[in-house]
């Protein structure tokens, strides 16, 4: 069966055909990011730890919110290798982990602040080691990473 995007649902072709332009149309299935197809089970502290602070550009925000506040635009000049979609994904999957909280003040244009909650700020000796640990061995891994290319 065939779907569309109409407005945040998807909707089969039929379902299509029977509604016209200037009809609301309500579906119940909503579209998702992505599903799990396998259930993880955290069996391990790594596996939460893992979960938690995986992705591209979270250590870096985590280091980055260490020093207090900060707006999302001050996010992105820290990190402007990443787009703001990528960072907007991972601000929310840290928030929806308890990581950062987000404020958002009622003032127009509306204004956004995100900050290290208490249990962010555990996970600031494992960033702050990660950030170490990778000076400490950049240049050997530059070098490593140059033979790879020039193979």
């Amino acid at each position: 069966m065939f779907y569309l995007c109409k407005g945040k649902y998807l909707i089969s072709i039929n379902q299509y055909r029977q509604t016209d332009a200037n009809s609301a149309f309500v579906c119940p299935i909503k579209i998702t990011m992505y599903q799990r197809k396998i259930e993880k089970e955290y069996r391990c502290g790594m596996e939460v730890t893992v979960e938690v602070i995986d992705g591209k550009w979270k250590p870096c925000v985590i280091n980055h919110l260490s020093t207090g506040k900060k707006r999302p635009s001050e996010i992105q000049r820290y990190i402007p290798a990443a787009s703001r979609r990528a960072l907007n994904i991972q601000l929310n999957e840290m928030e929806e982990h308890g990581i950062i909280k987000k404020t958002i003040y009622p003032v127009l244009p509306p204004k956004v602040e995100y900050e290290l909650t208490d249990w962010g700020r555990t996970l600031l000796p494992i960033t702050m080691a990660m950030e170490e640990w990778g000076m400490g061995f950049r240049e050997q891994f530059l070098e490593i990473e140059a033979k790879r290319k020039s193979k």
